[in-house]
């Protein structure tokens, strides 16, 4: 377009239709009740004290986080939807009380840690492993 003789470049991205604006939105919610999913699972076995593999939930997060990422950006040129913006208020709350989770799960960790530190200076020091004490075990033996 010219204007004055000035040229004017204007971009203007395409309007979506509804269909894909349908899949992208569905794309976003998916990807957000998967993290969703782990994150509550992650903290429902942390707070019963269950066994956990905290190396696999970090990679199932981190995975969930990037289809997260992935939806988002498919999704910039759409106005957020009410849903939508509640469900990303819900797993900032789920992620909050994971982190609170996490927290005492590591506090816990070095509870045991400096109790077996305690423990092993404790019998170093009463000459349980001393070098007379382990001879006079052999010559009893």
């Amino acid at each position: 377009m010219v204007e004055n003789g000035t040229s004017i470049c204007q971009f203007t991205a395409p309007e979506l239709d509804e269909e894909v604006r349908n899949r992208l939105s569905d794309a976003l919610l998916t990807a957000l009740a998967r993290l969703e999913a782990v994150v509550t699972q992650e903290t429902t076995l942390l707070r019963e004290n269950r066994a956990i593999n905290l190396q696999d939930f970090n990679q199932r997060k981190t995975q969930g986080l990037l289809e997260l990422r992935r939806a988002i950006s498919g999704f910039q040129q759409l106005t957020t939807t009410k849903e939508i913006q509640l469900r990303f208020a819900h797993l900032s709350e789920l992620l909050d009380g994971n982190l609170i989770a996490l927290q005492h799960h590591l506090k816990a960790i070095e509870a045991v840690t400096e109790t077996i530190i305690e423990t092993v200076q404790q019998s170093e020091s009463d000459g349980t492993y001393s070098a007379i004490s382990i001879i006079d075990r052999q010559v009893k033996c």
